[in-house]
């Protein structure tokens, strides 16, 4: 829910400047001033001070897919907030990696495929496979990496690299803090109960 709320306050500055994507809003608001042209100066002055900075980029893992969508109470919620990212966000500068062992139905509705640029699948069963690849193979596929990538043209089978468990902790170590722990973000409980849909008028924004 938060990054849906942010997703759309981007759009909302993306607006007031006159672009669409956050390329064009961060080198706006970098732009040395004296070489702003006269419509830009104009565009820039709509903006307070605060929103006067560079939008950073964020990517949002979801290790396991499952775990987000077991729960009947916040279900139609997350698939609700999940689809609008899906469909919206990477123009804003937001982009998600959505990962399960169980790419089901129940755990991946037509709602999100739909609205997923790109999918990586490896090694499942015949039905998962027609069901998430929508083309029959990963089935077929040896482990140990192989995979399919699909949505960039043509469905590509191609091996992933190895990792050793080293890289991995050096992964994380980096993205999380040079293995400081960080505090969780805690939820409100209330924020856990399934939201009322409320009707958009808005046009679906496209990039």
């Amino acid at each position: 829910k938060n990054l849906h709320n942010d997703m759309e306050n981007r759009y909302s500055l993306f607006d007031k400047v006159g672009v669409s994507n956050v390329n064009d809003f961060n080198s706006l608001v970098t732009k040395d001033p004296s070489e702003l042209s006269k419509n830009e100066k104009d565009a820039l002055s709509k903006l307070t001070k605060e929103e006067r900075k560079p939008l950073p980029k964020k990517i949002v893992v979801a290790d396991e897919l499952s775990d987000l969508m077991s729960n009947p109470d916040t279900r139609k919620m997350m698939i609700r907030h999940i689809t609008a990212l899906g469909r919206k966000a990477r123009a804003s500068g937001i982009h998600m990696v959505l990962a399960t062992q169980k790419p089901t139905k129940a755990v991946i509705p037509g709602e999100i495929q739909a609205n997923l640029p790109a999918k990586i699948i490896m090694k499942v069963d015949t039905a998962n496979s027609a069901n998430y690849v929508e083309t029959p193979g990963a089935e077929n596929l040896l482990g140990k990496g192989d995979m399919i990538v699909k949505g960039f043209g043509e469905d590509k089978r191609i091996q992933s690299g190895f990792l050793s468990n080293e890289e991995v902790d050096g992964v994380a170590k980096e993205f999380g803090g040079n293995g400081k722990v960080r505090k969780p973000v805690e939820v409100p409980k209330d924020e856990y109960k399934d939201e009322p849909e409320a009707p958009s008028s808005e046009p679906s924004k496209e990039h």
